[in-house]
């Protein structure tokens, strides 16, 4: 029985071990706090890029105020000589539609610029923003990537593409801006709930079968101490008849 109870213990906490470490490994997999753009080819001069957006409202919503956007005083520490003002190309870029997602949408997503290596010269360039970014892609699904230089001025723009329709709310997209050529993609996220039934059927049929077990082991024992006393009492009565 204490073999029984041992196994049943050993299953249970192997089981939840699993689930902590394929979570963690999972979790870990796909980052749904960030979204990030990867360059190739990019033109000369060109010290960040900027995502642009399709929007027909009316309304062009400039914000170049340090205090309150964040984009904007990113690029100020991220860039040396930065100098962008509210006529600065891509501030004011309103074409087919298409504006800055960095200066003009600021109100959609809360989405703001947390890292920037590009212009190098290497494979790994890349600008990465944080927030909630899963709405804006979902509501802006044509998109374009400007190239541009510290003042503001759009040195090149991609292709246009559309982004992929997905009912899914835990996505996270990646983009990749290559010379004119720019491409979208996204990944959901793990069915963490499938992984837990997996598990925990697993765990329920450890238990079942040390249930299973346990008993059997309390039948045979219940039945070796009926099978003493008797074995005693016919020894009893045999010693008898010989005497």
């Amino acid at each position: 029985m204490k073999r029984a109870v041992k196994a049943l213990f050993i299953a249970v906490y192997f089981a939840v071990l699993i689930y902590i470490f394929v979570g963690m490994a999972l979790s870990g997999y796909v980052d749904f706090d960030h979204m990030n753009i990867y360059f190739g080819e990019v033109p000369e001069g060109t010290a960040f890029a900027d995502i642009l957006l399709k929007d027909s409202s009316d309304e062009l919503r400039l914000d170049l105020d340090i205090n309150t956007n964040f984009n904007y005083c990113a690029l100020v520490g991220l860039i040396p000589d930065f100098d962008i003002g509210e006529n600065s190309e891509i501030v004011r870029y309103n074409e087919d539609d298409y504006r800055s997602l960095m200066f003009n949408h600021t109100d959609y997503g809360s989405v703001y610029l947390e890292g920037l290596e590009i212009a190098r010269g290497e494979n790994d360039d890349y600008m990465c923003f944080g927030g909630y970014t899963q709405p804006i892609l979902k509501h802006f699904r044509h998109i374009k990537v400007a190239y541009c230089d510290k003042d503001g001025n759009i040195l090149g723009i991609t292709k246009e593409i559309k982004v992929k329709k997905t009912p899914l709310n835990d996505v996270t997209y990646e983009i990749k801006a290559d010379g004119d050529e720019l491409r979208c993609r996204f990944f959901k996220a793990p069915k963490y709930y499938l992984l837990a039934l997996v598990l925990w059927a697993a765990v329920l049929f450890a238990v079942c079968a040390a249930v299973i077990i346990i008993k059997e082991k309390i039948a045979e024992r219940q039945s070796a101490k009926m099978r003493i006393p008797i074995q005693s009492g016919e020894a009893d009565n045999e010693s008898k008849k010989q005497d």
